[in-house]
C-alpha cells in the first residue's frame, strides 16, 4: 500500500481496502495450519460461511466500483466528444461570419445532450 501511495500520491479507499485485505490473506496463508482450521470449524461451522461471505462481498464491491469507473469514463468521453462538436460548430460559425440557423440548431442539440 505504501508503494501505491508513494507512486500515485494517494489512492482511493476501495483500492486501499483491497490491498489491505490481500495483505491480510497473504499473511494468513503464510501461517496457515490446516489442523487449526479444522478445530475452528468444528467449534463453530458458521465461521467458514462468514469468511466466504466476506470474501464474496469484497469481490462484488470491487466489481461494482470498477463498473462505475468504466461508466464514468464513458460519460467523460461522451462529454468530450460533444464539446468537440460544439467547438467545431462555433469555429464554422466564426468562419462564415455568423451563426446560421442550422449551426445554432446543432449547438443547441449538443447542449441538450450534456
Amino acid at each position: 500500500m505504501v508503494k501505491a501511495i508513494a507512486h500515485h500520491g494517494k489512492i482511493p479507499i476501495g483500492e486501499a481496502n483491497d490491498i489491505l485485505l490481500a495483505s491480510l490473506i497473504a499473511e494468513a496463508l503464510e501461517n496457515f495450519d490446516p489442523e487449526s482450521l479444522r478445530e475452528a470449524l468444528a467449534e463453530d461451522p458458521k465461521k467458514f460461511f462468514n469468511l466466504a461471505s466476506a470474501v464474496t462481498a469484497q469481490a462484488a464491491e470491487r466489481v461494482r466500483r470498477e463498473k462505475l469507473e468504466l461508466e464514468f469514463e464513458k460519460f467523460r468521453d461522451a462529454v468530450a466528444e460533444r464539446r468537440r462538436r460544439i467547438e467545431s460548430s462555433l469555429q464554422e460559425a466564426a468562419r462564415t461570419g455568423g451563426i446560421a440557423p442550422e449551426i445554432l440548431a446543432r449547438i443547441q442539440e449538443e447542449l441538450k445532450l450534456l
